[in-house]
Parts: C-alpha cells; structure tokens; sequence
C-alpha cells in the first residue's frame, strides 16, 4: 500500500510541486549548471522559467486541488498513515519538505488540514526537519 502511495506522490504530486517552485529553485543553482537546469526543467515542464513564474497561481491551484483528497483525509485523522506518522507520512512530507527548503513561498495556508500536519511532521524527532535550510 505505502508503495502505491509512494508511485502516487511521484507521480501527481512533484509536476504540480515543481511548476509552483522551479523559478525559485532556478534562483539557488550553481551558475557553472545554469543552463543544464533551464533546458532541463524548461523541457519537463513545456514552459520556460519565466512563464512558470508567471503561471503561480495556476500553479497552486492545480496543486491544491491534487491535494484535496489528503485535505479531507487531515480532517479525520491526524496522521496520513492513522493514529501514529508512518512511511507514507515521510513520503508526502517531502514533496513540502523540498518546497520548503528551496522556496521562500508559503505553500500552505494555516487553515489547510495540511498545514498543521506539515507542523507536526517537522516537530518529530526533536524538529530535525525543521533545522534543515539552504546553506
């Protein structure tokens, strides 16, 4: 099960994460992989930087409503995994962890049922998660 969930987050979540973010990751790469990361990114997403900044909004909108289905499950249960955080729980958290890290944007609004997952998940083990930022 945790394996279908992980394929489904690879799957449907990084595209919508990275059209919302990709601009800002752009800012913090090595100047010597500039134009590696442009094509790459460019190609991936069918757009150029520029256009994906442009296009956050849209951008958060098509992320938000992929999202919808873990919103509702937030509001029944505190964990995506049940009673207690688990794999699938990591696996969902990284998608915000590397937003997080590489983009000054708020991802998720404070009355999103995943915001307040989000906090949780960055307090465990001693708020490890929440220690890590770009050098």
């Amino acid at each position: 099960m945790t394996q279908a969930f992980n394929v489904w987050v690879d799957r449907v979540l990084v595209l919508p994460m990275l059209a919302l973010i990709v601009a800002d990751v752009h800012e913090r790469v090595d100047p010597a992989d500039e134009h590696y990361f442009r094509e790459s990114m460019e190609k991936i997403l069918k757009m150029t930087l520029e256009e994906a900044r442009e296009g956050r909004a849209q951008a958060m909108s098509r992320l938000n409503r992929t999202l919808e289905p873990m919103q509702a499950l937030l509001k029944r249960q505190q964990w995506i995994s049940g009673a207690q955080p688990a794999y699938a729980d990591y696996i969902l958290f990284s998608i915000f962890q590397w937003a997080r890290i590489m983009s000054p944007q708020e991802i998720l609004q404070s009355d999103n049922p995943l915001h307040g997952w989000r906090e949780r998940v960055l307090d465990l083990h001693g708020g490890f998660a929440r220690d890590v930022r770009v050098a």
